[in-house]
């Protein structure tokens, strides 16, 4: 976390500084107290109305201080967690969707929120606490010993025992916070699992069993959350007992020193104020370290940019070659034929069900690399060929297609830059101008058809402009003439090098295949 801090030196500076003035304006209130009570010892009222003056323009000061202290705080801490939520997401930008699937999407789901949570509450502000408890420490014991160094000497004794007996709960704490983080992990796995599958469930009458399932993960979650939250109740409550009895001994001989005539009466208000100031803020001090290197470890299992990079530029020239090629599951084995698609031809893969069309689609897209046989582009054998260049040179439309929650134009687009030439040749292509007539600007809220979907995830591949088109039953949510129309102008396309997997293999489009492969 430290690395995250030193990218933000200024904002961490200024916020450090408004801690620093907060704790000096603090301890100063409490050696101002000693001045007002000795004035009102000595029956001096006028001292009393100038130090009762001075008291309160530093407690407006310190008020306007900590207004200034949470806003610097809070801002710098904000621009931390998302340096760190930026440092998850990179290395996910550079990796290959096998090394992306090594983690659930709830996985990083909950890292780029649950964790950020726990980042927050125990380990960056810790790291601002257990700071602002030090600079008390010093600048208390700096005005304590203005009044006596006894007094000094008893409360560094005291401070240096709170200060390491929380380390006996320092193992357990650590343990208990990946126990929560873990379970709030599985917590939103399982919660996002049942609520996609609501329908499977409703139509089974099965809704108690939903409610169940998602409680029981919740359930855990809350009971490792309760047992971290008893672990430091154990450790703050025994450090408060014993701080409380170091209280009593600075009070003691404080009260000692008084009766000696070694210092004067209104010094134990204040002795008071800064012995309770040391004594809580060294067994805060403590605390917030154990925390924080508990929370740290967190950051161990997040993904590290490992991943070769290549400034190489994929290119599709002659054909894609597929070459005794099977894969093993656990229940079967799946073979293929030989085949060859030729740069600009069009192809149908047609086969039953589970003769392993769509597991070739994973496989061209080089999704999956645990195979036998031999896939090649160019001559050149898939297994040398780094699979992140692949989707630079291939289109895949599924039949189940993703929209976002964003405009129609922006799910067309992915923020790319098209010209409006090509734009309108796709969507016309692919009947979808009028959605982008009525709905360009509207977002997506599962308020269109899922033929509108279809043909939008089918322009959206389309604008790539990518030599290689895998289609997987994309048209099969498409009345027969918009199927027959979008399907037309896809196989017309010289440009396009189009694999087709379909069970509905029109009569009307037949003609436009170079070639039908059996599986």
């Amino acid at each position: 976390m430290i690395i995250y801090m030193k990218k933000f030196k200024k904002e961490n500076l200024l916020a450090f500084l408004a801690i620093t003035m907060d704790a000096f304006l603090t301890v100063l209130s409490s050696v101002l107290l000693a001045k007002l009570l000795n004035s009102l010892v000595a029956m001096n009222l006028r001292k009393v109305m100038f130090w009762l003056g001075v008291l309160v323009f530093v407690w407006l000061l310190d008020s306007l201080t900590c207004i200034a202290r949470d806003f610097l705080k809070e801002r710098v801490l904000q621009l931390e967690l998302n340096a760190i939520r930026a440092a998850i997401l990179q290395p996910l930008t550079q990796m290959s969707y096998v090394e992306f699937n090594k983690n659930s999407t709830e996985d990083y789901n909950s890292w780029l929120n649950n964790d950020m949570t726990l980042l927050y509450d125990n380990g960056f502000q810790q790291i601002y606490f257990a700071y602002e408890a030090i600079v008390m420490m010093i600048f208390s014991g700096i005005a304590v010993i203005l009044f006596h160094w006894i007094l000094l000497v008893t409360m560094i004794l005291a401070a240096f025992i709170l200060f390491y007996l929380p380390k006996i709960f320092e193992a357990l704490i650590s343990k208990s916070t990946m126990q929560v983080s873990e379970r709030a992990n599985q917590a939103l796995a399982t919660s996002t699992d049942y609520l996609k599958g609501f329908s499977i469930l409703y139509q089974n009458n099965r809704l108690d069993y939903f409610k169940q399932k998602i409680m029981t993960a919740f359930e855990q979650l809350k009971n490792v959350k309760i047992k971290l939250t008893l672990v430091q109740a154990y450790m703050i409550y025994s450090l408060g007992f014993v701080g409380l009895i170091f209280q009593g001994v600075i009070l003691l001989v404080a009260a000692i020193l008084i009766i000696h005539h070694q210092i004067t009466v209104g010094v134990i208000f204040s002795v008071g104020n800064l012995a309770g100031i040391i004594t809580n803020y060294s067994k805060s001090a403590a605390n917030n370290i154990i925390t924080l290197k508990a929370t740290a470890r967190l950051m161990d299992k997040y993904p590290k940019i490992n991943s070769v990079s290549t400034d190489r530029k994929l290119k599709f020239t002659d054909r894609l070659s597929v070459q005794h090629l099977s894969v093993k599951f656990a229940q079967q084995e799946i073979s293929y034929p030989d085949f060859t698609i030729k740069k600009g031809k069009k192809y149908a893969l047609i086969g039953e069900s589970g003769s392993g069309k769509s597991t070739l689609i994973q496989l061209l897209l080089g999704n999956i690399q645990d195979y036998q046989g031999e896939i090649s582009l160019d001559g050149e054998s898939f297994r040398q060929i780094n699979p992140k260049l692949l989707p630079s040179i291939i289109s895949n439309i599924s039949q189940f297609p993703y929209l976002f929650h964003e405009s129609v134009e922006e799910n067309l687009t992915l923020g790319r830059k098209i010209s409006p030439t090509q734009f309108l040749s796709v969507l016309t292509s692919t009947c979808a101008t009028e959605l982008v007539s009525d709905k360009r600007n509207i977002s997506f809220d599962n308020n269109l058809s899922g033929g509108q979907q279809a043909r939008i995830s089918i322009a959206r591949e389309l604008l790539a402009n990518k030599p290689i088109l895998l289609m997987d039953e994309s048209t099969a949510n498409l009345d027969k003439t918009t199927a027959l129309i979008v399907e037309r102008n896809i196989l017309q396309n010289p440009n396009l090098t189009v694999i087709m997997i379909t069970h509905h293999l029109y009569d009307e489009t037949c003609q436009y295949f170079d070639e039908i492969i059996t599986l």
